[in-house]
């Protein structure tokens, strides 16, 4: 009996064991939860030096919170430890050096990728050192220039072709200084635009006005004893003492560099245009502007004093010589409300060398731009805004799209010149297509002559597609190349390239890609490049690989280095 019982308890505690083998067998052990590690020095691109006490933050891709943030050491040493597995941004600053991210270009910057195999450790941060210009506007007695209106333009590639745009505006201070700071390395031009203190028109009794909106407002001018002397301007001048763009000297910045560009302006004997409507009434106020081109025909303000006479005319004075666009509007009344409405508005160029009368051209009347925006074929049901923007000129012309789709751009605004469309604050959706009456299409573009009446009909699509892949050079992932996705006829469609920097492993991710047939290019040290420009890009779309992109779909390209 008892070695019954003895043989019986053995025989449960086997099976107890064996249980706990077999539990043990099918139940998997956790794993172990992998964590990774950033890295690295930052130095000066300029020295190579380590940066100490730079400021340096990392976060993941597509967020822009913070997820860890150190000051470098004086060995300029950082690292960011317990990472998860992903792909990072990675970004510095420092007194002197503005904030940037990892190998940027053009705001774009290379993604720091972490995993199993990747290296994302012992990274060399080049940081780049602000420039700056800066200098002293002074008059023919040496005396400083307050008030001047001192422009920053910078020559390079802007939207994909070479152009000279604005960079910035800054006035004189009282001892007619000016600073321009945290500037990249580039080429530079510095124009100054300025009234002399003491100057006086030819002097006449008028009516100025001040037109805000449609509404001018009065005020009667006393007549002034004309002084020749001091009916006098300071013509557009530029580094170092040139009066044309064509002969303005520029300024070279190198990282880290302090230029300074001191501006003498020698004042010359104004001049004065006078513009004649002959369907103004005496008495019906209208206003005119002047403004002057540069460079590669950016427009910009000149100073001037506006005088509308009694006989209907008005006045410009103050004016250096030069080439000028002359825009003016005239005002009717408004039979219902008593108020002064535009009525019509006209442009017309000047080469201006001595007083000069100008009679506005028969049958010029105001040319609005009307139109619809639709959504996937139907009204957008949301407010939005259409854009205009002359790449040429900078004019950018605007208004607010209805809840309808409706939207005017009223006729004051409206200059000749080939606009590129485009719509904001309709998310996840672009232009498709723009079809127009009184104007000439060129892909996503067009035309205005001032003619007459513009009408568009612009449409919108969500149908957009996003492409991915990695950049490889010799069979491996290559970081920091420009990736370009390339529409047909590029010339005409700007606003359908699509651009990217290749990540530490090579990866790219192209969004809201229209539909339509695309060509894909890797691109080492291509950010020189004008990647808009079809001449600049024919030899290299042959070694591209084209994509046809349908509605909704996501692509995934390997692309060779170029």
């Amino acid at each position: 009996m008892l070695e019954s019982n003895h043989i019986s308890r053995r025989l449960i505690w086997l099976l107890v064991l064996a249980l706990r083998a077999f539990a043990q067998e099918r139940v998997a052990p956790s794993p172990v939860k992998q964590s990774f590690r950033i890295t690295g020095t930052v130095v000066s691109s300029l020295t190579a030096q380590p940066l100490g006490r730079t400021e340096v933050e990392i976060g993941l891709a597509l967020k822009s919170e913070t997820e860890q943030s150190l000051v470098t050491a004086d060995d300029g040493r950082f690292q960011f430890d317990g990472l998860i597995r992903g792909k990072y941004w990675l970004r510095a600053a420092r007194n002197g050096f503005s904030q940037q991210g990892f190998d940027e270009h053009e705001g774009y910057f290379t993604g720091i990728v972490v995993g199993p195999g990747l290296p994302s450790e012992d990274l060399l941060f080049r940081l780049r050192p602000d420039a700056s210009i800066s200098g002293m506007i002074t008059d023919e007695q040496n005396e400083p220039v307050r008030e001047a209106q001192i422009m920053l333009f910078r020559s390079g590639i802007e939207n994909g072709k070479h152009a000279t745009a604005l960079q910035g505006e800054v006035g004189s201070n009282d001892q007619g200084r000016y600073r321009f700071s945290h500037l990249s390395p580039g080429t530079y031009f510095v124009a100054v635009s300025a009234r002399p203190w003491y100057a006086q028109g030819p002097g006449q009794r008028g009516r100025r006005f001040r037109v805000r909106g449609s509404l001018p407002q009065e005020t009667e001018s006393d007549p002034v004893p004309p002084n020749p002397a001091l009916d006098v301007a300071y013509p557009l001048t530029y580094y170092s003492g040139a009066t044309d763009s064509s002969a303005a000297t520029p300024i070279i910045l190198k990282a880290g560099d302090r230029a300074s560009a001191d501006l003498g302006l020698t004042a010359v004997h104004a001049l004065t245009v006078r513009i004649h409507d002959p369907s103004v009434s005496p008495g019906q106020p209208f206003g005119a502007t002047l403004e002057q081109h540069v460079f590669d025909g950016r427009a910009i303000p000149v100073p001037q004093e506006n005088v509308q006479t009694r006989k209907g005319e008005i006045d410009i004075s103050g004016l250096p010589p030069g080439e000028f666009e002359v825009s003016a509007q005239s005002f009717g009344t408004d039979n219902k409300t008593d108020k002064y409405n535009l009525s019509r508005t006209w442009t017309q160029s000047l080469s201006l060398s001595t007083d000069t009368d100008i009679t506005a051209p028969a049958g010029a009347a105001s040319a609005p731009i009307t139109g619809v925006v639709t959504l996937g074929g139907t009204l957008p049901g949301r407010r939005a805004y259409i854009q205009l923007k002359n790449g040429a000129s900078g004019n950018t012309l605007g208004a607010e799209v209805s809840p309808k789709g409706e939207f005017e751009i009223p006729a004051s605004e409206v200059r000749p010149g080939t606009y590129q469309v485009s719509v904001t604050n309709l998310p996840d959706s672009i232009v498709a297509s723009v079809a127009a009456s009184g104007a000439k299409v060129l892909g996503q573009s067009v035309v205005i002559t001032g003619a007459g009446p513009v009408r568009l009909t612009v449409s919108m699509s969500e149908g957009l597609a996003t492409v991915t892949g990695v950049a490889t050079k010799d069979e491996k992932p290559c970081g920091g190349v420009m990736i370009v996705l390339v529409p047909q006829d590029p010339g005409n469609n700007t606003a359908l390239f699509r651009r990217d920097q290749s990540d530490s492993d090579g990866s790219f991710n192209l969004r809201q890609v229209l539909p339509g047939k695309y060509t894909a290019l890797a691109i080492e040290n291509g950010w020189d490049l004008e990647w808009a420009n079809p001449a600049v890009l024919k030899p290299l779309i042959k070694d591209g690989e084209a994509v046809e992109i349908s509605a909704g779909h996501k692509y995934e390209v390997k692309l060779k280095v170029q």
